[in-house]
């Protein structure tokens, strides 16, 4: 209300920024992404999106019988669970370095996950020469940015399986979160992360770790998975609730 009265507007809505991730979905042009596992969609059923960035954004939208509603998550904080031998060792490793007991699936896929996979991996093989480790120990170095441009170029031996690893991570937590949703609309990858691998992300083990759920497997195989490129989809988002706000108003 202060700030209404501040600024001489009426009314203020405040969006969570992966809220407005989701409303921007309802905004996109065909050019505007990359289809993954192409299925054709059901209309008027949940959809479901997922980022990894900074951190792992999730949230779903439904239908509600006029227009699709966004709804928010803490899906990112959820418990990482560990498939295979190699996943439970980097499990074991967050635990001592960061002395906790819960590490979230955001400590593994997401931006500020990828120091961390990267010092796993160099501890791991030691006998494998890193061509960026040099680079990555500089102060302030954009450790992040330097291991996934290295390892999906696969110029880098630790870099590329830093990569592989959070590849199939991040498939995984995807196809987790299409079980928990059922989003027969689509399912659909934005954050920062993405766009900025979609060559690799569009290779056969990221939808195979999407669709690797046993039983489930079928399910997953009827629902479409599509990588946003578009940058400003929050941006979009927001602009979707104003208009939908100014309608309002209007009537």
């Amino acid at each position: 209300s202060e700030m209404a009265v501040a600024l001489n507007m009426k009314c203020f809505t405040f969006l969570n920024d992966f809220v407005a991730n989701g409303y921007g979905l309802l905004e996109l042009e065909d050019d505007d992404k990359i289809v993954l596992n192409k299925v054709v969609s059901r209309n008027d059923a949940p959809i479901a999106i997922i980022g990894a960035g900074t951190g792992l954004g999730e949230a779903y939208l439904t239908f509600n019988g006029t227009q699709y509603d966004v709804w928010g998550s803490e899906g990112g904080h959820a418990d990482f669970a560990a498939r295979n031998a190699i996943e439970f060792e980097v499990l074991q490793y967050l635990q001592s370095r960061l002395d906790i007991d819960h590490v979230s699936t955001e400590r593994v896929v997401s931006g500020q996950a990828l120091p961390y996979l990267y010092d796993f991996f160099r501890q791991k093989y030691p006998e494998l020469h890193s061509s960026v480790e040099e680079e990555v120990r500089q102060p302030d170095a954009p450790v992040a940015a330097i291991v996934s441009r290295a390892g999906v170029a696969g110029t880098d031996e630790i870099c590329k399986k830093v990569m592989d690893l959070f590849v199939s991570l991040y498939g995984a937590e995807v196809g987790n979160l299409a079980l928990k949703t059922l989003p027969y609309g689509g399912v659909y990858i934005a954050g920062g992360i993405g766009a900025k691998i979609k060559e690799r992300l569009a290779e056969p083990d990221f939808i195979e770790s999407f669709l690797n759920k046993g039983r489930m497997r079928r399910i997953l195989q009827n629902i479409p998975v599509s990588l946003v490129i578009r940058e400003d989809l929050g941006l979009l988002g927001a602009q979707h609730v104003a208009r939908r706000h100014l309608r309002v108003y209007a009537h």
